[in-house]
């Protein structure tokens, strides 16, 4: 017999039992289902069928849970991918590109997905569902693993274990269809007890719940400039032949990196002059940059600046967090801590008096936040809006209508910038938009502050709850998105990132997450930072960046 413990209970289980046993004994301790088992013991994430061993402490993961969510729509994809084997007799067209609005846009190359398809898919995930299909998990031999995958369709998957050092894999499978996935799945079909298929521009969206309401889907939004961005880039991605890690890897091996990463560079720099030209021809004297943590706004704000000089202009960059509240003034979180994330944080009055103060002719002294003090402070420094000048203002709040309600709309230009990657794992294996800049700010958090990879991916939740709350609701009020992820770029961070993921050792929370990157990497091929231009965005992280700040 053996003892596991769960929510400062204790229950007794035959040896041999399963967490999936265990989160049986423990279900009324939670009131939602749960897909994963997290053992306090050895920090580490567990799935259902594993064989859970005497003493563990568990706690187990839901949908409301980053990596029990992960596993729900994995599991889902899994069997949407077996539904479309099983109507088309293969799936080498199939691609899981990427995730809008909590849903994943899927496409079939060459074919446009219709309603009655997507009905046809979702009738058979039903049946999957209705019949509780348990998923299987192998570990086999990677040559096993490539004959399995070649045989479902999947090549370029095949292809990719190329680039594993390990004998071994996981695969997984649904009634005798199989695939490999980058992370780790439900138990059986049943779990995936709400999802939806529409067809849409072109492709269709699997829907998922929302993380905060599991009864209501993610909400189905126009395709919007963000989306079209993401799609325009997956299509440049097809055209050079670039769209998997798998592909990012064949090209290095066959010594073609420099001319990728110049011509990827170039594309980075022509979306920047597209952008200053508008803001010239329009004479706008107000540009809002905004975007999440990590996204490069500040190289895309002073290589914008660059661009707009060479149209004859003068532009200012200021950053909004100089009209940060300081002292008493500043809100608080529940737990008493001060919310630096909320537009309550900005003094947004003053700041739509200066600006309009500015535009109407007159001088304005500049404010300049002490963050060592945590107060505004003015430093005699002066600014006037001249017939060339042009003021560019970075900050998260940017394009929230709140922001900047008292300038008008024809002196306003909004930008939008993140890492959108239109790389996948490879065609069934999408790489979430947030992995790249969790990685760019760890390497960045660890030169700039001197944090650890543990420190910044601890936060990592927090930020990532704020830019749900203070910028994704109103990116789709830019004017035009930036997408500053480079195709390359990957393959430039692991060489930095690596050791410091190594560093988190296991009984740290954040060693399962660390893990998580290092597997993502371990797909990955090494470039040399060398040879990436000092004006990239990607210096910004990383370091030797020749653009001057001041």
């Amino acid at each position: 017999m053996i003892k596991v413990t769960c929510c400062d209970k204790e229950v007794v289980l035959r040896d041999g039992s399963s967490y999936l046993d265990a989160a049986t004994a423990f279900s009324g301790s939670y009131d939602s289902d749960v897909y994963l088992a997290y053992n306090v013991t050895d920090s580490t994430v567990y799935e259902l069928f594993n064989e859970v061993p005497d003493g563990a402490e568990v706690k187990f993961l839901t949908y409301a849970d980053e990596e029990g969510s992960g596993a729900y729509k994995r599991t889902a994809c899994l069997m949407l991918f077996k539904a479309v084997y099983e109507e088309l007799g293969n799936i080498e067209n199939l691609n899981v590109e990427f995730s809008y609005n909590g849903n994943y846009f899927i496409r079939l190359k060459g074919k446009r997905i219709s309603d009655k398809f997507c009905q046809k898919l979702k009738s058979k995930m039903e049946t999957y569902k209705a019949l509780d299909i348990p998923v299987e998990k192998h570990f086999v031999n990677v040559c096993d693993a490539v004959r399995f995958l070649s045989e479902s369709g999947f090549k370029k998957a095949a292809h990719g274990l190329d680039y594993r050092i390990s004998s071994k894999i996981n695969y997984y499978s649904l009634a005798g269809f199989h695939e490999y996935f980058m992370g780790q799945l439900c138990v059986s079909a049943g779990c995936i007890r709400n999802f939806d298929l529409i067809p849409f521009e072109g492709g269709a969206l699997l829907q998922f719940p929302q993380k905060d309401d599991f009864s209501s889907l993610c909400e189905i939004k126009p395709a919007g400039p963000l989306f079209k961005v993401q799609s325009s880039g997956q299509t440049w991605a097809e055209d050079i032949g670039i769209e998997s890690l798998m592909d990012l890897n064949d090209a290095i091996c066959l010594g073609k990196a420099d001319n990728l990463i110049l011509m990827q560079e170039a594309i980075f720099e022509k979306r920047i002059g597209d952008v200053a030209l508008a803001i010239a021809e329009k004479k706008i004297k107000f540009v809002f940059l905004a975007g999440p943590s990590s996204s490069g706004k500040t190289t895309t704000a002073y290589r914008l600046a660059i661009q707009l000089r060479a149209y004859g202009l003068d532009p200012q960059i200021i950053s909004a967090d100089n009209y940060f509240f300081g002292g008493d003034e500043r809100p608080r979180l529940p737990n008493g801590k001060f919310d630096f994330e909320s537009i309550r944080a900005v003094d947004t009055e003053l700041f739509n008096s200066d600006m309009t103060k500015l535009l109407n002719g007159e001088t304005v002294e500049m404010p300049t936040y002490n963050f060592a003090k945590q107060q505004r402070e003015y430093t005699g420094r002066k600014m006037s809006l001249s017939e060339k000048k042009v003021l560019i203002v970075e900050g998260i709040h940017c394009l929230n209508p709140l922001f900047s309600e008292k300038i008008p709309e024809e002196n306003k230009f909004r930008i939008y910038v993140s890492a959108l990657t239109p790389l996948s794992v490879d065609a069934l294996n999408p790489i979430p938009t947030s992995e790249c800049r969790l990685l760019r700010r760890i390497i960045r958090d660890n030169r700039t502050r001197g944090y650890t990879a543990e420190q910044t991916i601890s936060q990592w939740g927090e930020v990532r709850k704020g830019e749900e709350e203070n910028i994704f609701p109103y990116q789709d009020n830019a004017d035009v998105v930036i997408n500053s992820a480079l195709i390359y770029e990957l393959s430039v961070l692991k060489g930095y990132v690596e050791p410091l993921l190594f560093g988190i050792g296991r009984g740290e929370p954040e060693y399962t997450e660390a893990r998580r990157l290092l597997k993502f990497l371990s797909f990955v091929l090494t470039l040399p930072a060398d040879i990436v231009p000092r004006n990239s965005v990607i210096r910004e992280f990383i370091g030797g960046s020749c653009i001057n700040e001041k």
